[in-house]
């Protein structure tokens, strides 16, 4: 897999993350379930974010340098 590659799947994983922060914040507003188990799914989420954004900047930032 090229680092291309390996970027667009970190930055598809971004936006399938943002589209689950809708559909849990539309579960926790709409009571579809409590709060008790939605909130370690949106902190896991809030999480994952956080990373998988630190690893497409860093890789960018190679890929710019030309870094290996």
């Amino acid at each position: 897999m090229s680092r291309a590659d390996f970027n667009k799947c970190l930055a598809i994983s971004i936006k399938e993350l943002n589209e689950c922060h809708f559909w849990l914040k539309l579960c926790l507003r709409r009571n579809w379930f409590s709060p008790a188990k939605l909130l370690p799914l949106i902190t896991e989420r809030i999480e994952l974010k956080t990373m998988f954004g630190a690893m497409l900047g860093r890789s960018r930032k190679k890929a710019a340098t030309g870094g290996r």
